[in-house]
């Protein structure tokens, strides 16, 4: 399954992280190297106070060591 977190990032193999707590608009994956990303769900319900949906960031806006020990080719 594929996941966009929340700077735009698409990430392929990851599994779905269990939370002890109940989030309904977030959920947080793990990829094979053990590094975890928040998204978005894709059927995540707009805040009451809010009339609008939440967008992802740019990738560009990702903070530098976001990846972790990784490098990803954004290109």
């Amino acid at each position: 399954m594929e996941f966009t977190d929340v700077y735009g990032f698409k990430h392929e193999d990851c599994k779905i992280v269990r939370t002890t707590g109940k989030y309904d608009r977030i959920l947080i994956i793990e990829d094979p190297y053990k590094v975890r990303f928040v998204c978005v769900k894709p059927d995540a319900e707009a805040i009451s106070k809010n009339s609008q949906h939440w967008s992802p960031a740019s990738p560009q806006d990702a903070p530098e060591d976001y990846f972790g020990n990784f490098k990803r080719n954004t290109d």
